[in-house]
C-alpha cells in the first residue's frame, strides 16, 4: 500500500486472519471482519490514516503498536467515518492491523498530514 493513494480493500472474518500483533484495544471479534496491509512510507513524518467505517486499525513497526499523536471519528457523518495521525518512519516494514470492523470492505487512504489539510 502506498501513501498518497485510496484503496477499497476487502476484508476476511477476523477469526481466519492471522494478525501481526493482538489489537492493541479489546474487541468482540465473532461476527466482524479483520485485515492486515502492508505500507511504504517514502519519507519519515506525520501522517493521517483514514477509513470510511469504524474499524479499529493499529500501525505496526517491527513488531511493536505505534501510538497515535491525534484521533477523530464519528460514524453519524460522512466520509471518513475515522481519521488517525501516526508519526511513521521512512523505509520500515509497516503493517496497518485492521480489526474489528461490521463490514467486508473499508476504504482506506494515507496521506502526509501536510496534504491532508
Amino acid at each position: 500500500m502506498l501513501a498518497g493513494e485510496l484503496y477499497e480493500v476487502v476484508l476476511q472474518a477476523q477469526e481466519d486472519v492471522q494478525l501481526v500483533v493482538p489489537p492493541s484495544k479489546a474487541m468482540l471479534a465473532e461476527g466482524t471482519y479483520a485485515g492486515v496491509l502492508r505500507l511504504r512510507i517514502p519519507a519519515a513524518g506525520r501522517y493521517r490514516i483514514a477509513l470510511d467505517s469504524g474499524a479499529w486499525m493499529d500501525v505496526v513497526d517491527a513488531g511493536s503498536v505505534i501510538n497515535s499523536s491525534e484521533f477523530s471519528g464519528a460514524l453519524t457523518c460522512t466520509k471518513p467515518a475515522k481519521i488517525v495521525l501516526y508519526d511513521l518512519p521512512q523505509n520500515a516494514t509497516l503493517y496497518l492491523q485492521l480489526t474489528g470492523s461490521a463490514s467486508d470492505r473499508v476504504r482506506v487512504s494515507v496521506v502526509p498530514h501536510n496534504d491532508a489539510q
